[in-house]
């Protein structure tokens, strides 16, 4: 792809900037961060480019990527198979995997590497957090809450590259129907648990709580708790959504109001905060919501059975 005119000559400032930067974090002995603030740049500057030859065109670099093609079942809306979900979704997936199977192969008892000590890091994180909200359920709440915000995680950062020039891709958490996917998941499992726990008498009692309260009151919450339980896979998949949305907004914002000399070389800025840091952050809120509710299904549990 060839940049001509200021899109081109934005791309040569913010190549210059990666430079510059790498150099100066280099001469004060911090190589590795430079040369990752460098390749932050220099992916950023690309994406803005891409991002302002776009917006020059009035239309947004995700948007005009997503046609949308679908294969329709027969009955209604949610029988709808669209391409682009499932292809961008299956190659975020295909990356995560590929990404767990290298870091476990350089796994080492001897010698641990960063790479290693982090997922370790990360790993007793999700773990003990699992213990003090959901004991009895680590076994299989460790390995859905890590596994989910690793994928999210990947899923992100994968905007760092121009996915978008692949016919029917886009940034897997871009679109709803892949974050409603893991949010029914995670509200399909946690029901599931929480009949096991209190058995299904138990789980419908459930609904009724605060119990300390006499019947009539049990009553006027009931519809609460229900709105609840249901208000809580829609907020975790809008959530991650929607955030992620809002930095597709503020392309779509900073090419409108700035010229594209000074609208490109922002972008990159931008990007690189929004896939780096946001997308981080989306991940790290889905995993821990993830694991309060598990915890929040035991509300009442001790208190009931210590009768």
């Amino acid at each position: 792809m060839r940049l001509k005119g200021v899109a081109g000559r934005a791309v040569v400032a913010c190549l210059v900037a990666a430079v510059v930067a790498f150099v100066a974090l280099a001469v004060v002995g911090y190589t590795r961060a430079g040369t990752a603030v460098a390749l932050g740049l220099v992916l950023g500057s690309i994406n803005g480019a891409l991002a302002e030859r776009a917006l020059g065109a009035g239309v947004s670099p995700r948007l005009s990527s997503i046609p949308r093609l679908a294969v329709l079942i027969g009955c209604g809306t949610f029988c709808t198979i669209n391409y682009d979900s499932v292809i961008s979704s299956a190659l975020a997936i295909v990356v995560t995997i590929a990404f767990a199977i290298l870091i476990a192969r350089s796994m080492s008892s001897e010698r641990p590497n960063r790479v290693q000590a982090l997922a370790e890091w990360a790993f007793s994180y999700v773990r003990s957090t699992s213990n003090e909200n959901a004991p009895d359920a680590s076994s299989f709440v460790v390995p859905l809450a890590a596994t989910i915000g690793f994928y999210i995680l990947v899923a992100n950062y994968l905007d760092f590259l121009p996915i978008t020039l692949i016919p029917n891709v886009h940034p897997a958490n871009t679109d709803v129907n892949q974050t409603a996917a893991m949010a029914i998941v995670v509200f399909v499992l946690l029901h599931w648990y929480n009949i096991r726990l209190r058995g299904f008498r138990g789980y419908l009692l459930y609904y009724t709580r605060p119990h300390e309260l006499p019947v009539w009151a049990r009553a006027i919450f009931t519809p609460l708790n229900v709105i609840e339980e249901i208000v809580k896979p829609v907020t975790l998949a809008l959530r991650l959504f929607g955030n992620l949305l809002a930095g597709l907004l503020m392309l779509y914002v900073i090419g409108l109001l700035l010229p594209p000399v000074i609208a490109t070389p922002v972008v990159a800025i931008w990007k690189l905060f929004d896939v780096l840091f946001i997308g981080l952050i989306q991940a790290f809120i889905f995993m821990l919501l993830t694991l309060v509710y598990f915890g929040l299904a035991r509300e009442g549990f001790e208190q009931e059975h210590s009768h």
